[in-house]
């Protein structure tokens, strides 16, 4: 403070008042004294009013050290240092308050953000809070923290912090963490080679190993924890060679191991278990081949792929190189075969005790090494029963007659290999007819009465114990020609009794309804048929139909092919042409036949009929589709019963005969008295 005489003053508050925060006032006070020129004083105090602005904060740097951690696989902890960057920073305002602003990796003039948030540096982070707070975490995955081998071998981390008063003034330095290195032990061994072929001579290099550390520049030694009971041993450098040949046998095992153990200088360590594998030397042929099954060598006669009690078995005492397969260099002319890995010999064929009674084959033995060996085995073929063999037979025989086929009978052309006697079994009964066995054992076949055609049975021969093959019996039932015209009844007229009937042609020439005067149509006629009309205004076929639906009860369709001369009722099929093609070379009076006796009779008449008994027939298509003739067939109906449109087999009134037979019998009737069918048939 300085007054002037004139009164004057000069005040400066220089440094004392920087504590003074922005608005905060101090009062000075001050006594000045005046004197006049008297010499009279009078005194007075002045009151000067400081007022304080802001003063920034001073960030000041701050240090801190860390240490790697260190050990195997870093399992010795380092250090991780912590503490508060706002302990060593000012502000000349004592009424301030600072805080951290903004954090940054590396030297920066300025910073902000990432307060309280992890900030990377090159060898780790840091946290800084916004009261200055920090925790840095060193990285000991770096490979650069990882190769600090002492705490002599530093690396410097550096971030950058901004703090600001509560006036907004700013301030920005750095903390510097120093990573000092610790040792670190080695983590891992590489080896070569530990491959070596048994028996190797004492001394023989095996392979050798390699020491992994992180810490660069270390040293390292090696020895072994384990020597695999004195096999091996190691030098300092990691080389290892065989140490005792004798116990290095393949056959008494393929593999050792060893324990390696490394040191690094500073006296850390690492130890790993390593195989050495021993390679076979080829000491060993293979063994002559025996049977190992303890079984008799014997087999069944017939059997058919069958063990025949040799089991073939052969070792090569090698340890490897050694699987042996199996092969027969004699198999007695293809006879019999052997499983390559089992040895186990079977039958290809059927042998046959009556030809030979034993066998002799050789067995080879082949090693992986290529070495050989042989064996010879004999193998006896045991005699057993054997099924007789029936062979088929054919009768021929009348209708309405009885075949006896007599002693030995069916079997006669059946045989038994090993001489038995033989008998027949009846398998299949005949369809057609009864068979019987006499007390003496003859077969006696009987058609039904008016059955003509074929019938067959099914047998088996048997010697008591097997029976035969099945074996198929065939018999021909031949129709018998009816008597001539005066033995079957004929009127005095010459005319048949059926001749002045009205009728309805069907298949034929003509498919008309007409008066057939003399008993037969027109047998000249070439022309295509073509469909009639009745008195009522009908078709022929319509009429047809109408018939055998008053018959049947049920209703019948009908329909003509394209050409006119086919049709079917109800799924019988009527074709003149399959008649005139299946009797090529027939004369053309047996072709007028046929196409006369297709014509229906008037079933106007049905009921009045029904009770004569008299029996009809109608001639359908060729019935090789059934597998009975190659003809045709006739399918006998009463009038008196239902029409079924079924099969012709499974309705037991119907027969199935050969039309030939009816028309030539009906042909030697002419002008006699009318056959019934039964007659035809005899």
């Amino acid at each position: 403070m300085i007054v002037n005489g004139d009164g004057s003053y000069t005040f400066d508050p220089a440094g004392d008042f920087q504590d003074l925060a922005a608005g905060e006032t101090r009062d000075v006070t001050f006594v000045y004294e005046v004197t006049d020129n008297n010499g009279a004083t009078s005194q007075a105090a002045v009151t000067i009013t400081v007022t304080g602005t802001n003063d920034g904060p001073v960030a000041n740097p701050d240090t801190d050290t860390a240490r790697e951690a260190g050990g195997v696989g870093n399992a010795t902890p380092g250090v991780n240092p912590s503490a508060n960057v706002l302990s060593n920073d000012t502000d000349p305002d004592t009424s301030n308050t600072n805080a951290v602003t903004g954090v940054a990796s590396g030297t920066q003039a300025n910073t902000a953000g990432s307060v309280g948030s992890v900030v990377n540096g090159l060898y780790g982070s840091i946290t800084i809070g916004v009261n200055g707070a920090y925790t840095y975490n060193v990285d000991n995955n770096n490979a650069t923290v990882q190769a600090l081998r002492t705490n002599a071998d530093t690396l410097d981390d550096v971030f950058s912090y901004t703090i600001t008063d509560s006036f907004g003034a700013t301030s920005t330095t750095q903390i510097t963490i120093t990573i000092e290195g610790a040792n670190d032990n080695p983590h891992d061994l590489t080896a070569t080679g530990l491959n070596i072929a048994e028996d190797s001579s004492n001394g023989q290099s095996v392979g050798s190993v390699t020491a992994s550390d992180i810490d660069s520049m270390d040293t390292f030694t090696y020895s072994l924890l384990d020597t695999a009971s004195g096999r091996f041993a190691i030098d300092s450098s990691g080389n290892i060679t065989v140490a005792d040949s004798s116990q290095l046998d393949y056959e008494d095992s393929i593999t050792h191991t060893i324990i390696v153990q490394v040191t690094d200088a500073s006296g850390g360590t690492y130890n790993e278990s390593f195989v050495v594998t021993l390679s076979d030397v080829n000491e060993f042929s293979v063994s002559v081949p025996i049977d190992s099954d303890g079984s008799a060598n014997v087999v069944n006669e017939n059997a058919s792929n069958a063990i025949v009690g040799v089991t073939a078995h052969a070792v090569d005492q090698d340890g490897s190189n050694n699987v042996v397969t199996y092969s027969l260099s004699n198999d007695d002319g293809g006879r019999f075969q052997i499983d390559s890995g089992t040895g186990v010999v079977r039958t290809i064929g059927h042998l046959d005790y009556e030809n030979q009674t034993s066998h002799t084959i050789e067995v080879q033995a082949t090693s992986s090494d290529g070495s050989v060996s042989y064996q010879t085995f004999v193998i006896d073929v045991v005699n057993i029963n054997e099924a007789p063999v029936a062979l088929e037979d054919s009768y021929t025989l009348n209708a309405g007659t009885s075949l006896n086929m007599g002693m030995p009978g069916v079997i006669n052309n059946d045989y038994d290999i090993d001489g038995d006697t033989l008998s027949a079994l009846i398998e299949t009964y005949p369809s057609h007819g009864t068979l019987t066995v006499t007390s003496d054992g003859r077969l006696v076949y009987t058609p039904y009465p008016g059955y003509f055609g074929t019938d067959s049975f099914v047998y088996r021969a048997t010697d008591g114990n097997l029976q035969s093959n099945p074996a198929t019996v065939l018999l021909t039932i031949e129709a018998v020609t009816p008597p001539d015209a005066g033995d079957n009844g004929g009127n005095s007229d010459g005319e048949s009794e059926s001749s002045n009937e009205s009728t309805e042609t069907l298949t034929g020439a003509e498919m008309t309804k007409k008066d057939d005067e003399a008993g037969q149509g027109d047998v000249n006629d070439p022309s295509q048929p073509t469909p009639s009309v009745d008195a009522r205004g009908q078709s022929s076929e319509q009429t047809t139909i109408e018939k055998l639906r008053l018959l049947s009860g049920n209703d019948l369709s009908l329909s003509f092919n394209t050409s006119g001369d086919a049709m079917n009722f109800s799924g019988f099929h009527f074709h003149e042409n399959q008649f005139n093609t299946q009797y090529i070379g027939a004369s053309r009076t047996q072709l007028a036949a046929i196409n006369s006796q297709l014509d229906w009779l008037d079933w106007e008449q049905v009921v009045a009929d029904a009770e004569e008994g008299a029996l009809d027939y109608i001639i359908g298509s060729a019935g090789s589709a059934a597998g009975l003739f190659s003809i045709g067939y006739v399918l006998m109906v009463f009038r008196g019963g239902a029409f079924f449109t079924a099969v012709a087999s499974g309705i037991p009134s119907w027969r199935i005969v050969d039309p030939t037979a009816i028309l030539s019998a009906n042909q030697g009737s002419k002008g006699g008295k009318k056959d019934e069918i039964e007659d035809i048939l005899g």
